[in-house]
């Protein structure tokens, strides 16, 4: 895995030379229980869990998810308003954009999430 700006890169193994998918991180929270961290969404809805060596890299990796879909979130909240040119974002990282905005199609299927279920529920006049 490799944390680029606001997204995550998922690799099928350390030599692989492009991302198998990548999660965007903005709006997303992190539980940590041991080494085990799980990828939540704001509504609580579990997308994602990792699983690593230990509690402390867990922890680590946890921070930096932290950190960086606060500052995912600022973004989108200046580009909202009209200060998207502004955005002081180097090279490296526009490029990790332009790159995560293709993976992110790839990622996994995920199970429905609590807002999809309550929004094909019908919904009566009370």
């Amino acid at each position: 895995m490799l944390i680029k700006g606001a997204a995550c890169f998922v690799f099928s193994n350390e030599e692989a030379s492009s991302p198998k998918y990548a999660i965007m991180l903005a709006h997303m929270k992190t539980e940590v229980d041991g080494a085990t961290v799980v990828l939540e969404t704001a509504l609580g809805d579990v997308d994602y869990s990792f699983v690593f060596k230990s509690a402390e890299e867990a922890q680590r990796f946890a921070s930096v998810v932290a950190e960086q879909a606060s500052v995912a979130e600022a973004e989108q909240i200046k580009e909202r308003l009209g200060h998207g040119q502004m955005l002081q974002r180097n090279k490296s990282v526009r490029y990790a954009q332009s790159i995560a905005a293709k993976k992110e199609k790839d990622q996994p299927e995920q199970p429905m999430t609590a807002a999809e279920v309550m929004a094909a529920m019908p919904m009566t006049n009370i």
